[in-house]
């Protein structure tokens, strides 16, 4: 349960669960970026650039990899539909083989096929979609055909500002707060206590508890009464949301020289 504290000086600043970012120091390659981290379901790779590793949990030892066919790998540009798992970019679209670390070029059947970036593209956990701009689809994934999407009332979505807060739908950048009625695709304004225009690709969470991070703010949303609260963090203050990930246990701060864990 969220409490807030009683005095006049942080009479607005929330006491969630006790958090602490503690520096994080990595074996074999330390200069990781949160938003190129991502996961087969199984292992942790960092892929950006010629920087190609996969992490060892045990040691916390990041080894190089090697990838079959395509090896220009980019973690901001993953995804998956729930069964494959994608690599997306441009006119670079492959699929995995996990089995034999194989990228194996992918071809949509659509009439834009190289228009998908992976970092655009979100579920509403039933469907897959790809919003950019003008060009909304939704993935009919026994064909691989992308399907133009009409959304109403609001229809210019950008995927990299959707958000959940495990129960509803967000999108959320300046002034456009919009939360989606999934029955009739419908995006409703949403207006937000206490910090009204969150990005939504500083949004995460702990597992518990939704956050908003962008350096100086620092927010936890009540969910009860779409509150964002002041969050005061301890050990390391200036985070950016976007660069917080987990290995499925721990959460982390990955921004090149900036490496924490947090803890409880």
């Amino acid at each position: 349960m969220i409490d807030i504290v009683n005095s006049n000086k942080d009479k607005d600043i929330v006491k969630a669960p006790y958090t602490t970012w503690n520096r994080k120091t990595w074996s074999g390659f330390s200069n990781i970026y949160g938003d190129c981290v991502w996961s087969d379901g199984t292992d942790i790779y960092y892929n950006r650039g010629n920087d190609q590793f996969i992490l060892d949990k045990s040691t916390n030892i990041w080894t190089p990899k090697t990838w079959n066919v395509f090896d220009d790998i980019d973690g901001m540009f993953i995804w998956t539909d729930g069964n494959n798992i994608y690599h997306s970019f441009s006119g670079d679209q492959y699929v995995l083989d996990k089995s034999t670390s194989t990228w194996i070029p992918k071809r949509w059947n659509s009439r834009d096929n190289d228009i998908y970036y992976g970092s655009q593209i979100w579920t509403d956990g039933s469907n897959i979609y790809y919003s950019f701009g003008n060009k909304q689809y939704i993935l009919d994934k026994s064909s691989s055909i992308w399907i133009p999407k009409v959304w109403n009332r609001y229809r210019y979505i950008g995927g990299s500002y959707i958000w959940t807060d495990g129960t509803d739908i967000y999108h959320s950048i300046n002034n456009q707060q919009y939360v989606l009625d999934k029955s009739t695709s419908t995006w409703n304004t949403k207006t937000w206590n206490g910090f009204s225009n969150p990005n939504g690709s500083c949004i995460w969470s702990d597992g518990t508890d939704i956050y908003y991070s962008l350096y100086n703010a620092q927010y936890v949303l009540d969910k009860s009464t779409s509150t964002w609260y002041p969050k005061r963090w301890n050990g390391f203050s200036d985070i950016d949301g976007y660069y917080v990930w987990t290995d499925g246990s721990n959460i982390y701060y990955s921004n090149g020289n900036d490496q924490y864990v947090l803890t409880k």
